[in-house]
Parts: C-alpha cells; sequence; structure tokens
C-alpha cells in the first residue's frame, strides 16, 4: 500500500495515525422513493464507501466531498446531508511492521439525480455502483451499523432542510384494507364528513388498496355510494399485487397518489369530524413537525357476550386511564399524516410500519390531542395474544433496521412508564383490574418470547378488533 506525501499521515510513539474521511451517496427516486446508496467493490471483492486520506490542507468534511467525487467519478458534487460520525480501524503492514491506526470521518450526501458512477483506476476497486438500500444493508462488508446510521440521518436532516417546499396544499387518503367489508363503510363516511369540514378547498383524493382479501371489500367497495354530498373527490381501488402486508400496501399508494399532504387511515377506525382538518393544521403550523397522528378513542362494545364485555374491559383499560409518566409516546399509526417529502419507503413485510416512522424521525413527531379517532379495541385473550406476538416481532424487526444506539435512544424517551401515583389515586375497582391487567401482561410476554425462541418465523397477518 503506498500513501501519498500530502497525506495526513504522522508516526507517534510508534504507532502510524492516518486521518481518512468518506461517506454514504444517497439517491432517493423521486417517484417512489426507493433509496439507493452508491458501493465500491474491491479487488478482494469487498463492498465498501467511498474514502480516503485528508490532505495536509483539508478538514474532513471536504476530504469527504473530493473523495467520493474522486472514487464514484461523480460529474456532479453531491449535497452534505450531515455528519455520522467517527470509524476507527487498525492494521498492520509487513512493511514496516508498526501498528496503523486510522480514522475515518462519514459523512451523508446526497444526489439528486441517479447519475451514471464507476470506479477510479489505480485505487483497487473493480467496480462502483448503486444499490438499494435494504439489499446493501446486507451486502456492505463493514459499516451495517453506519449504513443504518446514515440513513436515519439522511431522513431526518432532509427534512429540516425542505420545510416550506411544499406549496398548494392538496391531500391523499391512503385506506389499506385486508377483508374489511364489515367496517370499510363508515370508516370513508367519516372521511368524507372530514374532507367537507378541512378549512379552505383542499383537493383530495381517496385510494383504498385492497390487501389480498378473500371477503366481500370488493364487492362493497363497488357498491359503495356517498349520500347527500356535493364533494368532488378522486375515489381510486387497487390491489396490491405484491407482498401482502401493510408496508407494501402503503408503498403501492403511494405511488399512484397525487397530494403533497399524505395520510394513512385504517379500514376499521372512524375519524371525528374535524380530525384530519387539525392534524393538517399542526403540520402546517409546526415546522418541527415531521409526522402528526390521531389520538384514539375506544369504541363502546356492541356485544352483549359477559366473556367479551370482561376482556374489552380488562384488556382496554390502559387506554382509559393512562397511568404512565408518558401517554401515547409510541407512535400508532391507525391515522398519521405528513408531507409527501417526508414518506420513507417501508421495508417489505415490516409489522410495525408505525413505529418504523417514528423511529426515523422521532423527536419531531405528535400526538395532536384535538384530531380524535375511533376504534374497536382488542376484547378477546387470544386477540390479545395475537397482537402481542406482532408487536414483539415487529421490535425484533427494527433492530436489524436502526443503529443499536438509534434502538436504545427511542427505547429510552419513547417507552411507557407507570406513574404508581396515579394507580393509587385510581378507584379501588379499576386500581385492581389495572394490577390484574399488568400481571397478565407480563405473563403473556415470557410465553410470546418463549414461542418466539422456538419458531422464529411469524406469519401475521392484520386481524380485526372488537
Amino acid at each position: 500500500m503506498e500513501f501519498d506525501k500530502d497525506d495526513q499521515i504522522e508516526e507517534k510513539s510508534g504507532r502510524i495515525l492516518h486521518r481518512s474521511a468518506g461517506g454514504f451517496v444517497f439517491f432517493e427516486d423521486p417517484g417512489d422513493h426507493k433509496l439507493f446508496v452508491a458501493l465500491l467493490k474491491t479487488e478482494k471483492m469487498e463492498c465498501v464507501v467511498p474514502k480516503g486520506h485528508l490532505k495536509k490542507w483539508e478538514n474532513s468534511e471536504r476530504a469527504a466531498v473530493r473523495e467520493v467525487v474522486e472514487e464514484l467519478s461523480l460529474p456532479i458534487i453531491p449535497k452534505v446531508i450531515g455528519h455520522v460520525g467517527t470509524a476507527c480501524y487498525k492494521f498492520s503492514m509487513a512493511s514496516d511492521g508498526l501498528l496503523h491506526e486510522k480514522t475515518v470521518e462519514l459523512y451523508v450526501f446526497e444526489l439528486e439525480e441517479k447519475v451514471i458512477v464507476s470506479a477510479i483506476d489505480g485505487e483497487g476497486f473493480v467496480e462502483a455502483f448503486w444499490m438499494e438500500f435494504n439489499d446493501a444493508l446486507n451486502t456492505v462488508t463493514y459499516d451495517k451499523e453506519n449504513l443504518l446510521r446514515a440513513r436515519q440521518i439522511f431522513y431526518f436532516q432532509r427534512h429540516a432542510m425542505m420545510r416550506g417546499s411544499e406549496g398548494r396544499s392538496s391531500m391523499t387518503i391512503g385506506i389499506p384494507t385486508h377483508n374489511g367489508s364489515i367496517t370499510i363503510v363508515e370508516t370513508i363516511r367519516s372521511i368524507y364528513r372530514n374532507i367537507a369540514a378541512l378549512n379552505g378547498s383542499i383537493p383530495c383524493e381517496i385510494i383504498i388498496c385492497m390487501d389480498h382479501c378473500t371477503d366481500s371489500t370488493k364487492n362493497v367497495l363497488k357498491n359503495f355510494k356517498m349520500e347527500n354530498t356535493d364533494l368532488t373527490v378522486a375515489f381510486k381501488i387497487i390491489d396490491n399485487d405484491g407482498p401482502k402486508g401493510k408496508s407494501s400496501v402503503l408503498n403501492k399508494i403511494f405511488e399512484i397518489s397525487q397530494g403533497n399532504i399524505f395520510c394513512v387511515v385504517d379500514d376499521d377506525v372512524i375519524l371525528e369530524k374535524d380530525c384530519l382538518n387539525n392534524l393538517s393544521g399542526k403540520l402546517r403550523n409546526n415546522a418541527g413537525i415531521a409526522i402528526a397522528f390521531a389520538r384514539w378513542k375506544r369504541l363502546p362494545l356492541k356485544t352483549k357476550n359477559p366473556w367479551r364485555v370482561f376482556w374489552h374491559w380488562m384488556l382496554g383499560l390502559k387506554f382509559d386511564i393512562q397511568p404512565y409518566k408518558k401517554p401515547s409516546a409510541i407512535m400508532r399509526g391507525a391515522c398519521m399524516m405528513f408531507f409527501r417529502n417526508n414518506y420513507v419507503r417501508l421495508p417489505d413485510g415490516i409489522f410495525n410500519e408505525d413505529q418504523f416512522l417514528q423511529y426515523i424521525y422521532w423527536p419531531n413527531t405528535l400526538e395532536v390531542k384535538d384530531a380524535i379517532l375511533y376504534f374497536n379495541s382488542v376484547s378477546g385473550i387470544m386477540d390479545y395474544y395475537h397482537r402481542f406476538v406482532r408487536i414483539t416481532m415487529g421490535v425484533k424487526q427494527l433492530e436489524s433496521e436502526f443503529s443499536l444506539d438509534r434502538i436504545k435512544e427511542c427505547a429510552d424517551a419513547l417507552g411507557n412508564k407507570i406513574d404508581y401515583s396515579k394507580v393509587f389515586q385510581l378507584p379501588p375497582s379499576s386500581a385492581i383490574t389495572f394490577i390484574c391487567y399488568q400481571g397478565l401482561h407480563f405473563i403473556v410476554s415470557k410465553l410470546v418470547k418463549i414461542q418466539l425462541l422456538i419458531k422464529s418465523e411469524y406469519d401475521w397477518f392484520r386481524f380485526k378488533q372488537g
């Protein structure tokens, strides 16, 4: 290995210290929001990011820009989005027998065009290429954790840069549905009432994506007609021909959507009249908010079955009394809204798509207390158990989608902690019920962990609550 005389290299106490810089060059397709990263392949078939030594007259950011431009043969200068951190490693060379220590300052870059990249001659690379982000996670040789950090910074920092560029308001309301024939009509009617209540004239479209439905949902939607309304709303019904699951459905809806405000509404909830108005108002008036989501309220249970009434009361108590220091800290995706520019293409098959977005944008997320939706809570112990499995599997998935430090940071900040002073102030019947619920929660969590130790794969599909 040969070094240039102008490289920042010094000998200190029998060690050779190297200072380098480079980074992650991203391109996000403006159509489907697929994210690509530029990589290099070495003669040893290792996939790495471009980086190299600082020159004696350079700071780390300037050197990083120069190195990515040179090693990828970029015809344009990428935009610097942010600093990832410092990577350190050691190596030895047979030629001198000394210990070499290298620090690499890593940055995040964005290109607005997916330009052709090619490997520079004489640097030991055989190929430069673009790779979709999720494929790159399984391909990079050394930098997986930093690649995850880089994506986090790319989305978070870019959000701050792009505020104020949304233009005239228009809204897409996406409804993912799997076998929603019983509930979806009431959901749509509540959305129409919300559109009528929106301040000003905002062009709106409703896109319903049927996710491998096996019931009568298609016929219900074909026969649906909103009565007594003069609203002109584009109404589209499409099929998800990709992998089943809400994440791929949302990607599908987004690809054909037109609105610069994107709202997701589950097919089994009812929106209070001003829900969308209050959500969009918070987005427009608060530059620090990346995503706003609605507050949940439970619908009363209609059944007279005493067993279901008991579980509805027992399992829903946490929603009714909120004995936590941080109530509603975790995003809940039954109704969430964000500007189009902030959409993050969701990995196929991810269970907790709302928590994925929460981890990307926290702390710039907000529950809007006067934007309310009503939902049917779980009212059966097996439904509760299956939901717990889904949530636990979703958390495991997030561990492969974010760096370890981001997981810990969000878990510490967003985890609901019980405020026992609130519990002790409850009426005795509610306090006893809540303590019973906590015991049930503990038992179910242990059973789920045992199940997932035995069976690592879990084929979950969304079920209807209530």
